[in-house]
């Protein structure tokens, strides 16, 4: 899975064994997956990232950049530390793009 927010910018993978979080002028935040867990119909997945919890929930229902046309498959809420990320995620592999 892929998400991918506006305001601050923002972009964070979620892979087989890893997620990575990377922001402008931050270093990357990279935690083990856990793999997810199912909590009232959304996916969050839950690690630890440096000295930081990485959280990430996402909530299957349409969800726009705000800033594109781009239409995607789901909400995305990503917390670090104290810090809250909203955005938009989908399937690495069928993530919208420009001019599709």
């Amino acid at each position: 899975m892929d998400a991918r927010g506006t305001e601050p910018f923002w972009g964070l993978q979620i892979r087989d064994t890893q997620i990575t979080l990377q922001r402008p002028d931050h270093p990357n935040a990279v935690g083990n997956n856990p793999g997810l867990k199912m909590e009232g119909g959304k996916a969050v997945w839950d690690t630890q990232a440096g000295a930081d919890r990485l959280t990430v929930t996402l909530t299957l229902q349409a969800c726009s950049d705000g800033m594109s046309d781009l239409k995607y498959a789901y909400a995305a809420e990503v917390k670090l530390g104290a810090e809250t990320l909203k955005g938009c995620a989908g399937k690495a592999d069928a993530m919208p793009k420009e001019g599709q």
